[in-house]
């Protein structure tokens, strides 16, 4: 495996989502559970045969949004199984799609995996359709987007604080965020290069104004939030989550596949779900249009879908699986105790410039 980094984001261990990072295509929340059924057996059967008979050898170049501990995981995984030498470039969503975009006339990527499925649409031109074999293995909601987006993990919103920290302050909702007592001891994504950024702001904002896009009401709310960053945004979105784990900052809101990682390695953090409600998201992966490596990059996404990862995605990964009885760690919380909120995630999408547009706005207003 062939690793790069780009320079700007060599520290940041870019979450998925949905990032958001994440990462549901209708907002599905359904409750993953234990595989273990003669059903999954027989499709996990037929998923290897076929595997077998697409392996090809080659080469496939990959983008990623991911962070280091599933890359570091699946890349080798898929270079054994399937003797395909990967290439990949780790970085932030909106700067891998981005360099996608500035590329298509000759496109040097084949798979774009992970990154929140809103920070997709602006991009869709660039991807090529395919359906995964696995498609009809996936929860309801979390089925191939537009023929071209394809659904890896769930990965809703939690506010992470560092216990050592935090004292008696209480962080149950986006409000507590406003406590004088936080101010300057808050880690937020910038939300010009993170799709984690984007959707918190985006969602603080809609929230507070009755669910509605337009109207004062939510941008007063994210004008309050803003004075309590002390002129200070964080680079990417693992800069964010590390420095929380890290003690240089007392709280975040991140993506569970980040908090649920710092809770399994023992980490100094507690998470919370925003009273206020979690909109789900999941992130996705997709094959770049008119890339050389058109099969290794359908043999890659199916990879990515099969019940082996999807059982690493629940219990490695820590994050929501989008499969069918896969797997889950048992300290994940149950979905059907998170207040869920559903919204169109084209919704984000046609909004995000003017969220970005105006949260720099306001920043550079208050400072």
């Amino acid at each position: 495996m062939k690793l790069k980094k780009c320079a700007s984001l060599v520290m940041a261990a870019a979450m998925v989502l949905g990032t958001l990072s994440g990462c549901g295509s209708t907002g599905g929340t359904a409750k993953s559970s234990e595989a273990g059924s003669a059903d999954t057996t027989a499709e996990n059967s037929q998923e290897s045969k076929e595997s077998k008979e697409k392996q090809s050898g080659g080469n496939l170049v990959v983008y990623s949004a991911c962070n280091d501990q599933i890359l570091n995981t699946l890349i080798p995984l898929f270079e054994e199984e399937t003797g395909i030498k990967v290439e990949l470039l780790a970085g932030g969503t909106s700067e891998m799609l981005k360099r996608i975009q500035s590329e298509s006339v000759n496109p040097y990527c084949d798979v774009m995996l992970g990154g929140t499925e809103s920070m997709f649409y602006d991009f869709m031109d660039y991807f090529e359709d395919y359906t995964s074999v696995n498609d009809e293995f996936m929860l309801d909601g979390h089925h191939c987007v537009q023929g071209k987006l394809t659904p890896i993990n769930m990965d809703s919103a939690v506010i992470m604080w560092n216990k050592n920290l935090i004292g008696d302050i209480q962080v149950n909702s986006y409000k507590d965020f406003l406590n004088p007592e936080l101010k300057g001891k808050i880690a937020l994504p910038d939300p010009a290069s993170s799709g984690n950024g984007v959707s918190t702001i985006a969602d603080m904002a809609w929230i507070y104004n009755d669910h509605e896009w337009e109207g004062e009401a939510g941008w007063n709310f994210v004008t309050d939030f803003i004075k309590q960053l002390d002129g200070k945004v964080a680079a990417s979105s693992g800069n964010a989550h590390k420095s929380v784990a890290d003690g240089e900052n007392t709280v975040t809101v991140t993506y569970e596949g980040a908090a649920f990682a710092y809770l399994k390695d023992g980490a100094d953090v507690a998470i919370s779900y925003p009273s206020e409600g979690v909109i789900p998201g999941q992130a996705v992966s997709a094959i770049i249009k008119d890339c050389k490596n058109q099969e290794n990059a359908k043999i890659f996404i199916d990879f990515v879908t099969s019940a082996e990862v999807q059982d690493l995605f629940g219990t490695e990964f820590m994050s929501r699986p989008v499969r069918e009885g896969a797997k889950v760690a048992d300290f994940i919380p149950d979905a059907d105790s998170i207040t869920y909120i559903e919204r169109d995630p084209n919704e984000i999408a046609e909004h995000k410039a003017n969220v970005i547009d105006t949260f720099n706005e306001i920043f550079a207003e208050v400072q």
